[in-house]
């Protein structure tokens, strides 16, 4: 299938919409050099790409997780969210409201159970209240998060430390 981009497609994520019943995948591409800032993010439905709006999205983002038609996240430079995929624009929060570090990769189970993990450690869990940070207990200086997976109780992050030793991160309630 054709995306109609040049852009490295990052990450990929389908569900089944609980109102619809339908499924719904959405993948996300970009790129991040002096030449070229963008993100794009398209819909995937009978063997075809749509591009949809990015408006309010930052260039430099890498992984996308949602529950269809309740809550969309984006992330990268940035935390990024939506109520609605029709929603017209993607609202970020402020740098250092959730985590002041770049994001490698976000996953739930539900809108009231999502994980993020980036930079130097940065482990930050949404409970549908609020987050929490759980950087003082993961300090990674020299390293960073990229991956995360949530089943059931248990959480796994993997990632590098000094661009060379893998660590893997193993959270359970």
């Amino acid at each position: 299938m054709e995306s109609g981009t040049a852009l490295d497609v990052r990450d990929i994520w389908g569900a089944t919409n609980g109102r619809t019943g339908g499924l719904e995948i959405l993948a996300l591409a970009s790129t991040y050099t002096p030449q070229l800032q963008a993100s794009k993010v398209f819909r995937i439905m009978s063997g075809s790409a749509t591009m949809l709006s990015t408006t309010g999205m930052s260039p430099d983002m890498f992984s996308i997780w949602f529950v269809p038609g309740r809550r969309y996240y984006a992330v990268g430079a940035g935390i990024h969210q939506k109520r609605m995929l029709s929603d017209s624009a993607w609202s970020v929060y402020p740098p250092g409201v959730v985590t002041r570090f770049y994001s490698g990769e976000v996953r739930g189970q539900a809108i009231n159970d999502v994980f993020i993990v980036g930079s130097f450690g940065e482990v930050v869990h949404f409970n549908g209240r609020s987050w929490f940070r759980y950087f003082s207990d993961v300090p990674l200086p020299s390293g960073y998060f990229g991956f995360v997976a949530i089943k059931g109780n248990l959480m796994m992050a993997t990632g590098q430390i000094n661009a060379s030793k893998g660590i893997v991160l193993i959270g359970t309630r």
